[in-house]
């Protein structure tokens, strides 16, 4: 902890979840990323990447102006 950084709180968010999942349980616990997982056929926790909140709105904001 004395090395500085930009340290975060994380939820995990399985891999079949949509945003909007992914966003509400953020949301609830007041967290701003999430690490996205899966477990495997040999029940091993993969994770495959991070999600943060931004990243959500900035993707819905994107979609909503490309529509109209």
């Amino acid at each position: 902890m004395d090395i500085p950084a930009n340290r975060q709180e994380l939820v995990a968010i399985d891999l079949q979840a949509t945003l909007e999942e992914a966003y509400d349980k953020m949301e609830q616990r007041k967290i701003s990323a999430a690490y996205v997982y899966r477990i495997t056929h040999n029940k091993e926790e993969r994770i495959y990447g991070i999600i943060t909140r931004d990243m959500i709105t900035d993707q819905y904001i994107f979609s909503k102006t490309q529509v109209g």
